[in-house]
């Protein structure tokens, strides 16, 4: 059995005749991604460790033989995902050994990713020699890990899809200073210090001694890729970066070099290029630059995930934000808006949603921020500051558009009833933009993250995340009791007009 996600399924059968990927994953059995057929060695630093080279897909129709294509590869085991009589099938080779396997859908959660960052000097480029033992320390939670520490992600309660953040921990004794990383060079023309980034992915079953073992490796390798571009380029910088969205199953790194870091220099321009087409990541989405670099992120994330499979309560297809966010709602941080303040949290899950996606790296505004701005920009006057006054659609439209240069789309509707005849324009929000929406009318305000919807019948529900909850920031408990949910049409009231604020994405990479 050889298991892919449903979404890389979608894509194998839509993959164009007659082309060659890669196909990446944990192991043979399990497929995480395909990736354009550049050489290996382009292809290996950008992988996560734990993540490897495991075969490839074939579009092409005709007979392959596969084990002599395994050798050619140096791949054993490998898989191979080739076409036959129009449909794909799995072929696994194990030394002299080829069988046919069966393909199936299934989602990957029982993981977890390590990332780490770090900075090198390095003095010279001649001869350059990576003097890392095989033994290193890291931090995770206050407690000193080695790679050959006898322990587990359980001790550390780690969560199944977490980013663990792993310090490398420099010694500068004498004694032990194997521990640090140093490329030690024969010094010539100009030094270097070199920003490195990096990742890897794991099942929470790896023992973690051996998780810091591949998470080193993986370090080690990047550097040398670095040196290696940096002797072909000594006038250049070099950084690599490390990104993870819900764009690729998983996360991926980059080296970049440069003679001046400008993020809209042309060279950047086009290893950026490069980088989404690798990866076959859309191309108006800003995912590889460096302010893209996997980030510690806080709050309450991402709470409507679950609610997206497939159930026997759709209606149609459901369409929905893309990328992350960190959920606002009354009573947080104890500041007490209950009454008045659902439109200013609104904005804020807005607001965290840019910066997660990067299209901002502003803080996100507090209630007297937001007042503060729309007395700025002459929508209201001085006495707004401090007080209890609700806001609606058209301030926030205006605060996007003033402070973060986001322009919005205004969708007035007349009656509660009359959103339900606004799923075409809707569905194609979110397919498009994916940016959530702020609903404002009825005294009320709501944060707008998807809507199933029918086309042919016309039926629809819409996924709600409600600013009104007061409870603790538990995601469970949100979404079971509705706070987070499908909601019909009669949510809004038909005796009030609403106004729909659907924030534009801006597209570029």
């Amino acid at each position: 059995m050889v298991s892919v996600e449903k979404g890389l399924a979608e894509i194998i059968e839509s993959a164009p005749s007659g082309q060659v990927y890669w196909l990446v994953g944990t192991d043979v059995n399990h497929v995480l991604n395909i990736l354009s057929c550049k050489p290996v060695e382009e292809i290996k630093p950008v992988l996560p460790g734990g993540v490897e080279i495991i075969g490839q897909l074939i579009t092409s129709e005709g007979v392959t033989d596969f084990l002599n294509l395994a050798k050619t590869l140096k791949l054993d085991p490998a898989v191979f995902i080739a076409k036959s009589n129009g449909k794909y099938i799995a072929y696994e080779t194990r030394g002299p050994l080829l069988s046919q396997k069966d393909l199936t859908i299934s989602h990957l959660e029982d993981y977890i990713v390590c990332y780490s960052s770090s900075e090198v000097p390095v003095f010279s480029l001649s001869e350059p020699q990576i003097l890392l033992e095989d033994s290193v320390l890291f931090e995770l939670d206050n407690q000193v890990l080695s790679t050959s520490a006898q322990t587990s992600w359980s001790s550390f309660k780690v969560k199944k899809g977490e980013v663990v953040y792993l310090e490398i921990l420099y010694n500068l004794s004498t004694e032990t200073e194997g521990f640090a990383p140093v490329l030690e060079i024969e010094p010539e023309t100009r030094a270097y210090n070199l920003t490195l980034n990096w990742s890897s992915f794991f099942s929470t079953q790896t023992p973690i001694e051996i998780a810091l073992q591949v998470h080193f490796s993986k370090l080690k390798e990047i550097m040398s890729a670095m040196v290696a571009q940096l002797k072909e380029q000594p006038e250049k910088n070099c950084a690599s970066y490390c990104f993870f969205n819900n764009h690729c199953a998983h996360p991926f790194n980059a080296i970049y070099t440069y003679k001046s870091f400008d993020e809209e220099a042309e060279e950047l321009l086009q290893q950026r290029q490069e980088m989404h087409k690798m990866l076959r990541l859309p191309e108006d989405w800003p995912l590889v630059r460096s302010t893209c670099n996997i980030k510690k992120r806080e709050g309450l994330r991402n709470v409507h995930q679950p609610l997206l499979s497939i159930t026997s309560k759709d209606v149609g297809v459901k369409y929905a934000i893309g990328g992350s966010y960190s959920y606002f709602h009354y009573g947080q941080e104890g500041f007490d808006d209950k009454g008045w303040g659902c439109a200013y949290r609104s904005l804020q899950t807005i607001v965290s949603w840019l910066n997660e996606q990067n299209y901002s790296d502003k803080e996100v505004p507090s209630h007297y921020q937001i007042q503060k701005m729309l007395v700025e920009a002459g929508d209201k006057t001085k006495d707004f500051l401090g007080s209890k006054e609700w806001i609606g659609a058209f301030e926030v439209m205006l605060i996007l558009d003033v402070y973060y240069g986001i322009t919005s789309k205004i969708l007035n509707v007349s009656s509660g009833s009359e959103l339900q005849s606004k799923g075409r324009e809707l569905s194609q929000h979110f397919t498009e933009e994916q940016t959530p929406v702020m609903i404002g009318g009825g005294v009320l305000a709501y944060t707008l993250l998807g809507v199933d919807y029918n086309e042919d019948t016309g039926d629809i529900r819409f996924l709600i995340l409600d600013p009104h909850y007061t409870g603790t920031d538990n995601p469970k408990t949100i979404r079971d009791k509705g706070w987070c949910a499908w909601k019909g049409p009669e949510i809004f009231k038909a005796d009030a007009f609403y106004n729909l604020c659907m924030p534009q994405r801006p597209k570029y990479i």
